[in-house]
């Protein structure tokens, strides 16, 4: 995310402010008026200037020299044509990582970039932001400096003077370098937008993101299945409030409901898993399918759907709701789970609260340990017939006394001042939007963190206040506009029941049915705790009989194993694998199954390395496609080659029986993509039994419904085959032969096509 994009992190600064301050001279004073003022002594602050000539015959991305401030070497990176925004400069400070631990180190600035006409330093404009930067995420900046058509023109909004001379700029940063503490923890990796992902390193793989352990703050995220965050970030919050969790293995019935044991192993992977949670079993225990979790609906709305559902399939859970987070208005008996609030022309909390009680006559009785208040931004405007989001400003406070809000005869015996907890905040509009949260995890300390979707990350009691009130940026900002990013849903705890509430460590959660012999910690069920692996061999795949693909979904008898989500490595998965086989591993290589956009399943990548045994495997075993009753794919291959070169292709040879009418998998070979298709005829009769010099007709099975006859002529690489495709071959057919074999299929691709 770059600043712009969160615009509460940004102030604008030029010349119509401070005529007269020079980037050369001055920066001391600029500084302090771009960046936050510190309540804490920095390391270091320092200016730096970056010359740059020739403008526009410049590359789209320029590094700038490197720099030392705080201990730490940085870097100016600038894309005079466009990054993420094609038509405006982007530039980015980088942090240059030189720690042998990058998992635990970080470095932690403010930074002020101002772009100069040379000849006139105090002709500039500026911006100011923070961050913590991270090996994952090294980089931060502006998106949005300003438009590339303005970069040499005068009075383009500003009063500014071109910034443009003679193809000549000057670029110089600010920077204010602090400590590290333990107040504000370093990630070990951080998987929030990066603004330049796709510019840095285009070739990188997203799959060193997969893990979304945060080691500095200790969580995980759950795998998003619908489209705005909004089940992963409730499900977090029912793990963050201890008591309900705790509460939950103290259901008598536990056993006995599915969707409340799935709930408990989310709680259980939530505390004891290094990696992203997934939550599709726990989806599935509810009844639902994909297209219930793409319903349009705001987070209050997937709140109250989520308990209903959990409330209809373990009616136990419907008290602890009702104990946990159920108010009481006077004269109604039917418990509500959310303060709904207009907050259309108010400023603050406390207004919004006193007009819905008092204005409208909702006078509470009682109010619940955990306080949910939804801030309604959504309003149909009547006019256009449309839905549309209020972005404005609404204040709250880390701190809230109730008091006057519940009526007088309710008991006073427990103070209503509450603490905030959470903030669940909506970014963009209905249709686009999407929700993430910043939670205070636990009673003690200030640490705060943010989640969305699979990512946990650091985060600030001020992203959680200030950042998140929303409102219109600084009138002094180029691209002035609604913030768009704006609380949604606060959660606040009594606070006289902090402890009994927060979360805790989750050691003394436990259930009699569900523990194991050395404490109170839960024994989850094993699919929580381990991946299952179904495991394809050539055998399998010989044993797909006029079927389309590697074997037949419906009709298969494969073997499994189990290992350890937490702890899997190369070496423990083929070691299960072996005793399964009964195959050494030094014989064999795993393949992960992947699912293509064709609806086919095929391997695609060797699973880890075989110099690096002892490399977790998780991300490659949920990388791989899924059987129906929820385990991973796997091919086995053996026997093996030596390693694989580039250029080999592993393929899988099916053989069609013109006499039999049968198509049948007879195993696999690895051919070089510059050799021709015509070369692998003596092979394949091999495999089959039939003459060696028997001339073969060979197609591909792309899928279902399409099977192409190969040129005997065009290489591999020209046939665009690649790991796993299919092979049919069958036996050339001369013209007398053919007429002799009326009322058969002379060719595989028409055999298939009588299968549909």
């Amino acid at each position: 995310m770059s600043v712009d994009q969160i615009a509460h992190d940004t102030e604008a600064l030029s010349l119509l402010d401070h005529p007269r301050l020079s980037v050369l001279d001055d920066y001391d004073h600029i500084g302090a008026e771009l960046l936050k003022s510190a309540n804490e002594e920095c390391l270091e602050f320092k200016c730096v200037h970056w010359d740059i000539e020739m403008w526009w015959d410049l590359p789209d991305r320029v590094e700038g020299p490197k720099f030392e401030a705080g201990g730490h070497q940085w870097n100016m990176v600038l894309f005079p044509n466009g990054g993420v925004a094609e038509s405006f400069v982007s530039i980015y400070l980088k942090w240059v990582n030189t720690s042998n631990d990058p998992y635990r180190k970080c470095a932690r600035a403010q930074f002020a970039v101002c772009l100069s006409t040379p000849s006139q330093p105090t002709n500039y404009l500026g911006y100011g932001t923070e961050h913590i930067f991270t090996s994952g995420h090294d980089d931060w900046g502006f998106a949005h400096i300003m438009e590339i058509d303005c970069i040499d023109q005068k009075d383009w909004g500003t009063g500014l003077d071109p910034l443009l001379e003679d193809s000549k700029i000057r670029v110089s940063v600010m920077i204010r370098v602090f400590e590290n503490n333990d107040d504000i923890a370093c990630p070990s990796t951080s998987t929030a937008y990066h603004p330049t992902d796709n510019t840095f390193d285009p070739s990188s793989s997203t799959s060193q993101y997969m893990n979304s352990v945060d080691r500095a703050t200790g969580f995980v995220g759950i795998k998003s299945m619908d489209d705005t965050g909004s089940l992963s970030i409730l499900l977090q919050l029912l793990y963050f409030t201890g008591y309900f969790r705790r509460s939950c293995y103290e259901i008598a019935d536990i056993d006995s409901c599915d969707a409340l044991t799935a709930l408990l192993g989310i709680f259980t992977q939530l505390q004891t898993l290094s990696s992203t949670v997934e939550i599709a079993e726990f989806v599935g225990s509810l009844g639902w399918d994909y297209e219930d979790l793409l319903i349009q609906r705001d987070v209050i709305q997937f709140k109250q759907t989520l308990q209903s559902a959990l409330e209809l399939k373990c009616p136990a859970l419907s008290p602890l709701y009702q104990r946990t987070f159920g108010i009481k208005y006077s004269g109604n008996d039917k418990y509500e789970y959310a303060l709904s609030l207009n907050i259309d022309g108010y400023s603050d909390l406390q207004g919004a609260l006193f007009d819905h009680v008092f204005s409208d006559c909702m006078m509470i009785e009682k109010l619940p340990p955990v306080l949910h208040i939804h801030l309604k931004r959504f309003w149909y405007n009547a006019d256009e017939e449309y839905v549309e989001k209020m972005n404005d400003r609404l204040e709250y406070s880390l701190e809230i006394d109730l008091d006057p809000f519940v009526e007088s005869f309710n008991d006073r015996s427990e103070s209503h001042i509450y603490v905030l907890q959470s903030v669940i905040v909506h970014d963009e509009n209905l249709n686009t939007g999407m929700y993430y949260a910043y939670i205070r995890p636990t009673c003690e300390g200030s640490n705060w963190i943010k989640i969305q979707d699979d990512k946990v990350t650091p985060s600030s009691k001020d992203d959680a206040l200030e950042n998140s009130y929303g409102g219109i940026l600084p009138p002094d900002d180029l691209y002035a506009a609604s913030c768009t990013h704006n609380a949604y849903m606060l959660s606040y705890v009594r606070k006289s029941r902090l402890q009994e509430i927060l979360y805790q460590t989750p050691a003394n959660d436990h259930h009699p049915s569900n523990t194991t012999s050395t404490g109170d910690r839960p024994r989850p069920p094993k699919m929580f705790t381990d991946y299952e692996v179904s495991i394809i061999t050539d055998a399998s795949f010989r044993a797909n009989r006029n079927s389309f693909d590697l074997f037949d979904l419906n009709h298969h008898s494969l073997r499994k194993i189990s290992v350890d989500k937490t702890t899997a490595t190369l070496s423990t998965l083929e070691a299960a694998v072996s005793e399964q086989v009964g195959i050494s591993p030094e014989n064999f290589r795993l393949w992960m199954i992947c699912e293509r956009y064709n609806n086919t399943i095929r391997p695609d990548e060797i699973v880890g390395s075989q110099t690096k045994k002892e490399e977790l495997v998780g991300e490659y075993i949920t990388q791989c496609a899924k059987l129906g009753d929820q385990s991973y794919m796997m091919y086995l291959e053996t026997p093996i080659s030596p390693q694989l070169s580039p250029s080999q292709i592993l393929l899988f040879i099916k053989y069609f029986d013109i006499e039999v009418q049968s198509v049948q998998g007879v195993g696999h070979i690895v051919v070089d993509a510059n050799d021709q298709v015509e070369s692998i005829s003596g092979i394949i009769n091999a495999l089959v039994g039939t003459p060696i010099d028997m001339q073969l007709d060979i197609y591909e099975e792309i899928k279902p419904g399409m099977i192409d006859r190969l040129h005997d002529t065009m290489t591999f690489r020209d046939s665009e085959l690649q790991h796993g495709d299919i092979i049919c071959a069958q036996r050339h057919l001369s013209d007398e032969e053919k007429s002799e074999m009326l009322g058969l299929f002379l060719n595989v691709d028409c055999f298939y096509a009588a299968l549909l």
